[in-house]
């Protein structure tokens, strides 16, 4: 699945509705079934296909399938739009097994669904403790602290997103974004120009990166006057 929650102002939206199974790339888990889901959002659509099953080594598989099953009900009560019983579903499933970041990290997207991005913050940082190189948690965690206005962790968390995928198109936009709101004008215009190479870059939205950039610019010059 690719990308939407809430959006960063001028920018991409955030990687992946939810995730039922467990391990692996998140655009590609699945737990006891095998989920075939080909969703046309924004951007490039994804078609989710894994049979494979990754039990994560810790604690008991008993209690990661039974976990599972909790989580993939969640996943169901969100595509229906029944997040506060989505939520409900999938910190069952965290009470049952705590180790796999799929949990955390779809708890985080419900949370997030509710912009209550203090606690979906906590939530990404728990999916990322237990898969560190988890690029879809790393992104969403960005957009979150967007979401808090918190644009020096925002810029964090898209730094180690884009160390794992550096030509991530909505990444380095979305990192041109926040650089441009701290009035860091010249990096920022370096990343939307390196934005503009990557795949999933249109004249459209870069032409309204640019246009947002030099009314900042604008807006800064006539401040100081």
């Amino acid at each position: 699945m690719k990308r939407q929650f809430f959006v960063d102002p001028g920018s991409a939206m955030s990687h992946n509705l939810d995730n039922d199974g467990s391990r692996g790339r998140k655009r590609v888990r699945t737990g006891w079934a095998v989920f075939f889901v080909c969703l046309s959002l924004i951007f490039t659509p994804t078609c989710l296909a894994d049979s494979q099953q990754r039990f994560p080594g810790k604690g008991a598989r008993a209690d990661w399938e039974r976990a599972n099953l909790l989580n993939h009900e969640a996943v169901l009560l969100k595509r229906d739009n029944r997040v506060d019983a989505a939520i409900t579903k999938v910190k069952a499933a965290i009470d049952v097994y705590p180790f796999d970041s799929t949990y955390f990290y779809n708890y985080g997207n419900y949370l997030s669904a509710k912009k209550n991005f203090s606690e979906a913050t906590m939530q990404y940082q728990k999916a990322i403790a237990l898969e560190p190189r988890d690029f879809d948690s790393l992104y969403n965690l960005g957009l979150a602290y967007r979401g808090l206005k918190n644009n020096k962790m925002a810029e964090a968390a898209y730094r180690k997103a884009l160390a794992i995928r550096p030509e991530d198109f909505d990444t380095v936009y979305n990192l041109g974004n926040v650089l441009r709101d701290e009035l860091r004008f010249e990096e920022s215009r370096a990343m939307y120009e390196r934005a503009s190479r990557l795949p999933g870059a249109s004249s459209q939205r870069m032409s309204e990166a640019y246009r947002m950039l030099d009314d900042k610019i604008n807006k800064n010059r006539g401040a100081k006057l």
